[in-house]
């Protein structure tokens, strides 16, 4: 699952396919650079996709170990789908992404009834789209709680914080993991 950093997680997952291990990586459509049906940009539709995936990796074959992860919003999903599905037995999440949307940016966002995103492509990371995101993905994501969901999680979970990144920092890494048993920063 990845949300931003294509290039770099998709030589991941076809490094970790090599072999008797079979890897699928797919990149939500709201970054893809085509997509532009933004009602698809919701939570529960991501979470139905990863089980679509899932479903139809496991009835073509069985396999001893299913790991999940991705990058910010894709971390986030994998560990909300994670908390979800036992047959998931191993999970990454890169400086996922887990809070609610509070206070002032809320409050806004539900006055204007869209908040504007701009986000780079990932093809072209210098090349940026303009998204106009509805109030209701505020409503969807409100009934998902990734700090709650972490601890449903009956499989090993490898958290990696950026110690650089302003968006999703290692102190809320931190949060969605509790109080870990080994924390290392790495500069």
């Amino acid at each position: 699952v990845s949300q931003g950093q294509t290039t770099t997680l998709t030589a991941v997952v076809q490094n970790a396919g090599e072999g008797n291990a079979r890897a699928f990586a797919f990149q939500f459509g709201i970054t893809d650079g085509v997509t532009t049906r933004i009602a698809d940009y919701t939570i529960t539709q991501y979470l139905a996709d990863i089980k679509s995936v899932v479903d139809f990796m496991l009835a073509k074959k069985h396999y001893e170990k299913v790991l999940l992860g991705g990058h910010s919003r894709g971390g986030q999903m994998s560990l909300l789908y994670a908390a979800r599905d036992p047959r998931i037995t191993l999970v990454l999440g890169i400086m996922p992404s887990h809070g609610p949307i509070t206070g002032e940016r809320r409050e806004k966002w539900e006055q204007s009834g869209v908040s504007i995103s701009n986000r780079d492509l990932p093809a072209d990371r210098s090349q940026k789209r303009e998204f106009r995101i509805p109030f209701t993905h505020v409503l969807d994501r409100d009934n998902y709680d990734a700090v709650s969901d972490v601890k449903k999680i009956h499989a090993p979970v490898v958290f990696v914080a950026g110690a650089l990144d302003d968006l999703v920092p290692p102190e809320e890494v931190k949060q969605v993991f509790g109080q870990p048993q080994w924390w290392q920063v790495c500069r």
